[in-house]
């Protein structure tokens, strides 16, 4: 290697990275964050870094990762929540952390099964003809890319894909024969994994890593070292690839796939006593506080384990056998298998009290007319479960994010199975987990605007007078910046109202893209393409977007971003906190608060020449003693209640003439 330690590239007084970035400016808050990581990585210790926007977080935790690889010839891995981070990291960071090391270092972008192209299920579709109208006029396309792709990722797919056609053609782990597949040796997903045992990089996603662990670690090859980035996301992904739920619906379509004769009666006579017990609206959600107690529970969840070893046993049989006909009943029959396996785990953990440990609920879907309910249940703490696999695993591990505390590190810390308890330093943290927090670097006081407007309704207690006031500010702040601007909600419901009440304006001259209309994906490229835009988001738009420059100019932030009181998973996590005498609101409710205004206003300014308003309607922000904990959070801009002062700040600053 070129370098003796990592650590010198980012010295004020060093010039190589000067050498392979054009752009780059010394950060004293970047070379604190690479000496800390390396420091964790040569001790074996576990820190968690808050990096303020601007840091360069990313090459600050890359090159002494990569150097710490080579020097002990360990495999390692980054985890993102974003495919657009795994991409810059792969194509952006590691060519200059190569550069600096004077090596090549073999990397691959790790990705779930359902991502790649199954060669067997293609020739299936194709046989039978179930290519699907939607995706007809395309085929030849598709068949072109899948003749010369080296990959088989769908995601390097630039033409038509409909959905139906690629759960169609995707491979699905439960029908996989693995070795007895006649396309085994150029399977894309197998010829994948190959390469990933041969990299000393490995680059995961949030999702990939918690089936990883669901699945005791055998889904990736061995690594010592681990970063989590984008870290503030990772508890949530992780909680949510535990939830098991199926709806009616699908328990029945089961059923009949699996001719269970006897098992249809006593499924239809639970369906029809639980609906007329747990009565709900169309897309209502309710939680099961009690074990469900039905007579024929118990019977089904027999029938279904019978059910289960018959078709192991027919499985076992087929594998006996070879041929194209006896793989295909083998596909059929192992994925039946696996929801008849899943369904009678869910059967057994509702017929059980959830106490501390499990939460259940119930949900009707939206627009359903035929009373479709589902089932659900996840277990309550994940946080043990990421504490045991994660942070007492890993020889080193590294979690970071521009937002991971809410004053200090405490909530987050506590998702991770970490409590701080209040008068004792440590808690529960381990003897080798530290924590660090570095600021931004961008000069927010004179590139960020803050507008908080007077006299607005209070939400929580007229919600219409608050969204009639929201649209009217709206129009007022869109018209100062001429568009660019971000909108975001905290429920669908309110976005619709205020986009209903402002595209009724004629002389609204601004057009409005909104995500319910076009879904993110979408909505997100229309703003792109089309200068002076608006967009209407919702949770998606929070976190996660990068859109440097003046194409945005300004977020508005309807209402603070609170919890609903009434989600399971909330209300079940604030009973046992009330027990144990613990301020749910100031525990739970207020940080995440505070993590996911964080990332709202973040959103605008995402390198130092960047520039705009950050709006805040609620007006709860100052009439409430918990606003003061939020607005300490966010980046030190100036702060102005008068319309016609915010106007003359913005003009100012985009030096434009009245």
């Amino acid at each position: 290697m070129k370098l003796s330690d990592p650590i010198t590239p980012f010295r004020k007084e060093s010039t190589l990275l000067n050498q392979f970035k054009t752009d780059y400016e010394y950060r004293p808050q970047q070379e604190k964050m690479a000496d800390a990581v390396f420091t964790a990585l040569v001790r074996d210790e576990i820190i968690m870094i808050e990096a303020g926007t601007g840091v360069g977080k990313t090459l600050a935790y890359l090159l002494p990762l990569i150097f710490h690889s080579v020097q002990n010839d360990v495999r390692v891995a980054v985890s993102t929540e974003t495919r657009s981070l795994q991409k810059q990291i792969l194509e952006k960071d590691l060519p200059v952390v190569e550069k600096l090391l004077g090596i090549e270092i073999e990397a691959e972008i790790c990705m779930g099964a359902s991502n790649y192209l199954c060669k067997r299920k293609l020739k299936d579709v194709l046989k039978k003809g179930d290519v699907g109208n939607d995706m007809v006029s395309y085929l030849d396309d598709f068949l072109s890319w899948e003749e010369s792709t080296e990959t088989g990722n769908f995601l390097e797919y630039e033409g038509r894909l409909s959905t139906s056609f690629r759960l169609k053609t995707a491979r699905d782990p439960d029908g996989c024969s693995g070795k007895k597949c006649p396309y085994f040796n150029i399977s894309h997903y197998f010829r994948a994994r190959e390469r990933w045992k041969n990299a000393k990089l490995l680059i995961l996603n949030h999702s990939l890593l918690a089936s990883h662990i669901a699945l005791e670690k055998k889904l990736l090859p061995d690594f010592d070292c681990l970063v989590i980035d984008e870290a503030h996301r990772f508890p949530d992904i992780f909680s949510r690839s535990f939830e098991n739920s199926a709806d009616f619906l699908e328990i029945d379509k089961v059923i009949s796939e699996a001719k269970l004769l006897e098992l249809k009666p006593l499924f239809e006579s639970f369906r029809n006593d639980f609906q007329s017990q747990y009565f709900l609206f169309p897309g209502q959600t309710s939680r099961l506080k009690e074990k469900v107690d039905h007579p024929d529970l118990k019977k089904m969840i027999e029938q279904l384990d019978l059910a289960e070893q018959d078709l192991t046993r027919q499985i076992d049989e087929l594998n006996e056998m070879t041929g194209s006909e006896v793989l295909d009943e083998i596909t059929i029959l192992s994925i039946l298998r696996k929801r008849i396996i899943s369904i009678s785990a869910l059967f057994q953990s509702l017929s059980e009290n959830p106490g501390d440990r499990t939460v259940h609920w119930i949900r009707r879907n939206e627009n359903d007319i035929k009373m479709n309910y589902s089932l659900h249940m996840m277990p309550l703490n994940t946080g043990n479960m990421i504490r045991s696999s994660l942070i007492d695993s890993f020889s080193s591990l590294i979690l970071t994010s521009a937002t991971l505390t809410t004053g200090d590190f405490a909530y987050f810390a506590e998702q991770n199975g970490c409590s701080i308890r209040t008068g004792d330093r440590r808690g529960n943290l381990p003897e080798r987990l530290f924590t660090l927090k570095l600021d931004s670097p961008f000069d927010y006081n004179n590139r960020l605007l803050i507008y908080l407007p007077q006299n607005m309704p209070d939400p929580s207690v007229s919600e219409g007078s608050f969204l009639q006031r929201v649209s009217e500010e709206l129009k007022n702040m869109i018209e100062l910046t001429a568009g660019g601007t971000f909108v975001l909600f905290t429920s669908n419901r309110s976005l619709k109202k205020v986009h209903d009440i402002i595209k009724d304006d004629v002389r609204f001259p601004y057009e409005i893209i909104s995500q319910l209309d076009r879904g993110a994906s979408q909505a997100l490229s229309e703003f792109l393409s089309k200068k002076d835009s608006v967009l209407f988001g919702v949770s998606t738009f929070w976190q996660g977007i990068d859109i440097p420059g003046d194409d945005l100019r300004q977020v508005v932030i309807v209402r603070l971003p609170f919890q609903v009181p009434d989600n399971p998973l909330i209300e079940a996590k604030t009973e046992i906190a009330r027990q144990n005498g613990v301020n749910t609101f100031i525990s739970l409710q207020l940080p995440h608060a505070v993590i996911l205004m964080k990332q709202g206003v973040g959103r605008l300014i995402r390198k130092n020449t960047d520039r705009g308003i950050v709006a805040l309607l609620d007006p709860r922000i100052l009439s409430r003693t918990y606003g003061k904990n939020i607005l300490q959070s966010l980046p030190d801009g100036q702060i102005y209640r008068d319309f016609d002062d915010i106007k003359i700040k913005y003009r100012n600053l985009f030096k434009i003439n009245p």
